[in-house]
C-alpha cells in the first residue's frame, strides 16, 4: 500500500498493538497472513483490517513477508521498540504530520485531517488508530484516543431468547454448574471459547492450549474496554 492511496487503515489500536507485541515475543513467522491471524482467534474481517494496517505501515509486503523494519521491531529492546515504531508511524503518516501536531491539536482536528481519505464512514476510527499508535511509540498527544459509544439493542436480554447476565442456564437449557462448564456470559464469543474446552481430565495438547489462550485474550479485548479507552467517549448521532 502506497502513501498516495486514498484509503487509510482503521483497525482498533489495541489489536494492532497486541499483534506487534505478539510478533516481538514469539518467533517471527515467515509470512504474516490471514491463516496466521486466524490461529490467534481473530475473525476474518478483523484479520483483513489488521493486514491492511501492517501493509500501510510498510511492515509487511503484499505477500505477507515481513519487511526489514518489522524484523527490527521484532528483535528490538523496549527502548529501541519505541524509537523504531516512531519512525514507522512518522513515515507512514507523514501527510498527516504535515498538517497537524498531535501534541497540540485536538482529536476533532485530527479527525478533520482524515476527511480526505476513504472510507468516509471510518474517519473517527482512522484518527483513533493514529493516536493509539502515537501513544504506543511515545509520541506526545494532546488527547487520549476516544471511542464513540454505539447504542446496543437490549432486546435480546428482554425476553427474545437471550440469556440474562448472571444466569446459569445455558443455550441448551442445562445448568452450567451441572455440566462443569463456565457460567453463561453475555458475550456469545466468549461463551463459545469456553464451550470449546475439552472435558476436564482429558488430553489438551500444549500447542492447542496456547492457541486457546491467545484466542480468548483477543476476544476479551474485543468485548471489553480498558480504562484508557472508556474514560472519554462520544455518542454517535
Amino acid at each position: 500500500m502506497t502513501i498516495e492511496s486514498r484509503n487509510r487503515p482503521y483497525s482498533p489500536p489495541s489489536n494492532v498493538i497486541d499483534l506487534l507485541q505478539r510478533l516481538r515475543t514469539r518467533n517471527l513467522p515467515e509470512v504474516v497472513n490471514s491463516e496466521y491471524l486466524a490461529a490467534t482467534g481473530l475473525s476474518s474481517a478483523l484479520g483483513s483490517r489488521l493486514l491492511n494496517t501492517l501493509r500501510f505501515l510498510n511492515l509487511i509486503r503484499e505477500s505477507g513477508e515481513p519487511e526489514d523494519v518489522l524484523r527490527s521491531l521484532a528483535r528490538s529492546t523496549d527502548d529501541e521498540y519505541k524509537q523504531v515504531l516512531e519512525g514507522v508511524i512518522r513515515d507512514a503518516y507523514r501527510d498527516i504530520f504535515d498538517v497537524i501536531d498531535p501534541s497540540q491539536d485536538s482529536q476533532d482536528a485530527i479527525v478533520n485531517a482524515f476527511r480526505r481519505f476513504e472510507p468516509a464512514s471510518q474517519h473517527y476510527r482512522m484518527a483513533s488508530l493514529f493516536l493509539g499508535l502515537c501513544r504506543e511509540a511515545g509520541i506526545p498527544i494532546l488527547e487520549e484516543p476516544r471511542r464513540r459509544k454505539v447504542q446496543r439493542s437490549t432486546r435480546r436480554l428482554q425476553g427474545t431468547g437471550g440469556t440474562p447476565r448472571g444466569s446459569l442456564t445455558s443455550v441448551k437449557g442445562k445448568r452450567h454448574d451441572e455440566i462443569g462448564a463456565a457460567p453463561a456470559l453475555a458475550s456469545p464469543v466468549l461463551l463459545g471459547y469456553f464451550q470449546r474446552l475439552p472435558k476436564p481430565g482429558s488430553v489438551f495438547p500444549s500447542d492447542e492450549q496456547q492457541m486457546w489462550l491467545d484466542g480468548i485474550s483477543v476476544a476479551f479485548r474485543l468485548e471489553y474496554q480498558s480504562e484508557a479507552e472508556s474514560e472519554v467517549e462520544e455518542v454517535e448521532p
